[in-house]
């Protein structure tokens, strides 16, 4: 038998209860070298670090590697930073072995199950993070956009390229056969999945271009029994949709680039999205990114708030403040603050960020795949926000502690702890771990623990 005691974690959430106040400050610091075009930026919490991957440049768009041409092969980097921001360590792990990661790059990337599902033009291949090489065999799947993943199962975008209506395919990880296809959009981008609250349900929010140059972009949401097809609903949201982030198995957030503006909606209300724009005049400098950080929710996420991050082809950082209250009549009241605004001059093309330590600042790194008059560029960003204090009520305080054979994962409300520790109902010390969310309980004789 395994227990565990929140005493600490309450008396750390009640601390934050009464900080509930924000003065935040944004500090761009420095662009550092990668390599050509960075593309994908991913936070490894098991590292305290990024992944920073680079498509290459393949000059006459042929597939192929032509080195006298001005090809450059893509490649894998990974980069720490100190407390100040500083470059603690930057290293080129892997030179990929074809001519370019397909365009837009939307992998499946999982720090706490150590790969990254990467889709190249003849597949899909899956990497460790650890030591940077393949894993097994290449998956058979052509024409993909974009890649999710939870519980076992990929999620992968296929598109005809506006052939037919496209499909969302549910692989089996575990064994390695297609469970699913679910025929939605047209020129579809990326499609997600979120746990609805009730567990026999489940749900997906996916985006699709339509016809290109036009504002046929959709939002397509279904929420669905297991092992029943789901219905989607479809909303037009202008012109070019370019990615989707999820927070909380609840609000939506997508950039839409050539419309300029951002859609935000909430998964569990069909009665909107809503457009938050971003310039006055539809253009290809629009957003190409968007990403949530939580700040405060309560238990049933009736009172919400979020950072929302956003690269733009302008060449801007954008940072927004969005608050939800939903009252006891059902009356909602949602607001979108614009908060600042860091011009880099490159094109972002993706971001992240690191956990939320102690001091309460974070490390922001931004991919600037591209040059003002789009040629290749080769920097990342390195931006600093501080001040940043998370809260949640009372009884949204219970960490979620995720039990395995092996090992003892805390994902709660606080995203990031300096130590992990397990004791015995003695007080005795028996395992600890600096700076991870997970601890092994490998070997553990049967009895009642305590974690801290």
């Amino acid at each position: 038998m395994f227990k565990f005691s929140q005493v600490f974690l309450f008396f750390v959430a009640f601390v934050f209860n009464s900080l509930y106040s924000y003065s935040y400050e944004f500090k761009y610091l420095k662009d550092v070298e990668v390599g050509n075009e960075p593309v994908g930026v991913f936070y490894d919490y098991k590292i305290n670090g990024f992944h920073v991957f680079c498509k290459g440049t393949d000059k006459n768009f042929n597939g192929k590697f032509e080195p006298d041409s001005g090809d450059v092969v893509p490649t894998w980097w990974t980069l720490k930073l100190d407390n100040n921001g500083e470059v603690e360590s930057l290293k080129k792990v892997k030179d990929f072995d074809f001519s370019s990661i397909p365009f837009p790059f939307r992998p499946a990337f999982s720090s706490s199950d150590r790969f990254i599902f990467i889709n190249h033009y003849d597949g899909i291949v899956k990497y460790n993070l650890d030591n940077f090489e393949q894993v097994g065999n290449k998956l058979d799947f052509f024409g993909i956009n974009g890649l999710d993943y939870r519980s076992g199962h990929l999620f992968i975008s296929q598109s005809t390229y506006g052939v037919a209506i496209d499909t969302i395919v549910v692989y089996s990880i575990t064994q390695n056969k297609v469970m699913n296809k679910y025929p939605v959009g047209k020129n579809l981008m990326l499609a997600k999945i979120f746990q609805p609250s009730n567990p026999d349900y489940k749900g997906i929010a996916a985006i699709s271009v339509g016809s290109f140059g036009s504002d046929s972009s959709a939002l397509h949401t279904s929420y669905f029994a297991h092992f029943e097809q789901p219905k989607f609903s479809d909303y037009l949201i202008g012109n070019t949709a370019n990615y989707i982030d999820i927070a909380d198995n609840k609000f939506v957030i997508v950039p839409v680039m050539m419309s300029n503006k951002l859609i935000l909606t909430d998964l569990t209300n069909a009665t909107y999205p809503f457009a938050v724009p971003l310039g006055e005049e539809p253009s290809w400098d629009g957003p190409s990114f968007a990403k949530f950080l939580k700040i405060h929710s309560n238990e049933n996420l009736t009172e919400a708030e979020y950072l929302i991050f956003v690269t733009t082809y302008l060449g801007n950082f954008e940072i927004l403040k969005f608050t939800y209250n939903e009252s006891p009549d059902g009356s909602i009241e949602r607001t979108v603050e614009s908060l600042n605004a860091i011009q880099l001059v490159n094109k972002g093309e993706s971001l992240d960020f690191s956990a939320i330590p102690d001091e309460g600042s974070i490390q922001i790194v931004v991919a600037n795949a591209l040059k003002p008059d789009y040629s290749a560029n080769n920097t990342v960003s390195l931006i600093k926000i501080e001040g940043i204090v998370t809260s949640t009520k009372e009884k949204d305080t219970k960490p979620n502690f995720v039990l395995s054979n092996e090992n003892l994962f805390f994902n709660g409300y606080y995203g990031f702890i300096s130590k992990f520790s397990i004791f015995d109902i003695y007080g005795n010390m028996i395992r600890n771990i600096d700076n991870s969310n997970t601890i092994t309980i490998n070997n553990l004789a049967s009895g009642t623990y305590i974690a801290k």
